[in-house]
């Protein structure tokens, strides 16, 4: 896979700076910084330093600071989802800084012990009974909130959870006061049964769908496209198909090769002498989140001339197929500077333009990619390495201003959201390590280092990719002082949250 085949937020979000060892994260974070940490960020956000002590309103709690100005008021923990396995807490609370998007959290069994949750460190166990997350949206600014904080799919890793203990968390990492909401579970209905359309209270059986007025679990319906393409571009053959899945329990796309009159045609794939006239895209994962999906398949170079015509066909998990769609090798069309554009591909912008803000519904238009780059890198968090250990947290989101130098990610993955972080190196140093193995990291991630604001990813100093799980740590020798580009990319299809740590030795 080489392009982003799920975007879903705005361009790149700034990051949260901190100055010391992390807490534990979750699913959102501010942009910027504020009065007790700088200059307030474009969306409002006041973060701070994310460190020990308490905030200059606060006192401390048994070692944990502690806030006057914070307040959790109401928490509730349900599980929610298609497949009921998704955790959500919503919470609602106050701060009179405005500078509160997180969390501290622990979850607990039915005999209110603490469970061992959460990997921190990204070798595949878990190993903490708490952790900070971020909301889903950022409530940096306001001095009031509702908000929520989403685990997607873990009471498959984590079937005993029936509370959770959870208290406001500010971006001087003081707290508030600490609530115990029980888990509140989700019933599944079977045919004609009430449904919630969201999936919050209730959800249908599988192969049946949530739908009318008042809304009733139904048979279930076939996926249907509203987009095919197949195009031949600079990168080699590309395939892109779109469209809607109301019960989000797709499975397969199925691809028969057509010759250029719309017949069958048979070719070896693997030449390995075995011919074939079909492919099956495996599309489960393309809707597991949404009643929508969008995948893209990317066939070997040559894949065009023997197959210059596809006919592709969705297919959900219970055999309800959708319509047919052929579609014709030919190229992308393309859109000039300012004109309409569309972030899933099917489309391309000229030159150096970039499709942004880079997700569906949006005004998305073609945009000169050097002027999106400045904007990114001026808005970016900066940190100096005067301060020996420097942490911050973001989010990858939007569309793709950078490309990990070649070789570096597993696939060659291009067009994937990244967040980044400017670094400035007070005096050469002779060992520089910069890691995304922190429990904010909650994506597959690449980790490169380009000097200044870099064009291109070709220009980086070093680049990593899963050194450990799917985290990834980069360690650089004899770095001069300077001013540098720290780049997070997501390998993943959506991007995420994460932290990463820069650590002078």
């Amino acid at each position: 896979m080489r392009r982003a085949v799920w975007l879903v937020a705005p361009s790149v979000m700034a990051l949260i700076a901190a100055c010391s060892s992390p807490g534990a994260g979750g699913s959102d974070a501010g942009t910027g910084t504020g009065p007790d940490g700088g200059t307030p960020g474009a969306d409002g956000s006041t973060p701070g330093t994310d460190g020990s002590t308490p905030g200059p309103d606060g006192g401390t709690d048994g070692g944990k600071p502690t806030s006057a100005n914070l307040k959790l008021t109401a928490a509730t923990l349900a599980n929610v989802g298609r497949k009921g396995i998704d955790l959500q807490i919503s919470l609602t609370g106050t701060d009179a800084k405005g500078r509160t998007s997180s969390a501290h959290l622990s979850f607990l069994d039915a005999s209110d012990n603490e469970i061992t949750a959460f990997d921190t460190n990204w070798d595949g166990v878990a190993d903490a009974t708490e952790r900070r997350a971020f909301f889903d949206t950022s409530a940096s600014g306001k001095t009031s909130f509702t908000s929520t904080i989403t685990f997607p799919g873990i009471l498959t890793r984590v079937a005993n959870i029936e509370k959770v203990k959870i208290s406001l968390q500010d971006a001087t990492n003081a707290r508030s006061n600490e609530l115990v909401a029980t888990l509140s579970r989700q019933t599944q209905g079977e045919e004609n049964d009430p449904c919630d359309t969201k999936m919050i209270t209730s959800r249908c059986a599988p192969g049946l769908s949530c739908a009318g007025s008042p809304a009733t679990c139904q048979a279930g319906v076939a996926p249907q496209f509203n987009g095919v393409a197949y195009y031949n571009g600079p990168r080699g053959p590309v395939m892109l198909f779109r469209g809607n899945e109301p019960d989000q329990d797709m499975g397969n796309i199925d691809v028969e090769f057509l010759d250029g009159a719309g017949n069958p045609v048979a070719i070896d794939l693997n030449n390995d002498g075995n011919m074939t006239s079909a492919f099956s895209i495996d599309a489960k994962a393309s809707s597991a989140a949404s009643a929508t999906f969008f995948l893209q398949n990317d066939p070997a170079a040559g894949f065009e001339t023997m197959v210059p015509k596809i006919r592709a066909t969705p297919r959900d998990l219970f055999g309800h197929t959708g319509n047919a769609v052929i579609a014709a090798v030919t190229t992308a069309p393309v859109k000039g500077v300012g004109q309409a554009c569309d972030p899933y591909g099917f489309d391309a912008c000229t030159g150096g333009n970039l499709c942004a803000p880079g997700f569906p519904g949006a005004t998305n238009t073609c945009t000169s990619g050097a002027s999106l780059r400045t904007t990114a890198c001026t808005a970016s968090v900066k940190l100096d390495t005067s301060k020996t250990t420097l942490t911050a947290y973001g989010r990858t989101q939007g569309v793709s201003l950078w490309e990990p130098p070649s070789g570096c990610v597993t696939g060659d993955a291009t067009g994937r959201p990244e967040g980044i972080i400017s670094l400035h190196v007070a005096a050469a140093t002779p060992k520089l390590t910069l890691t995304t193995a922190l429990p904010e990291t909650e994506f597959d991630t690449a980790i490169y280092l380009v000097p200044g604001c870099a064009a291109s990813g070709a220009s980086a100093l070093g680049c990593n990719d899963d050194t450990q799980g799917f985290s990834s740590t980069l360690v650089l020798n004899n770095v001069p002082a300077g001013d540098y580009t720290i780049v997070v990319e997501a390998v993943s299809r959506t991007g995420g949250i994460f932290g990463v740590n820069v650590k002078l030795d």
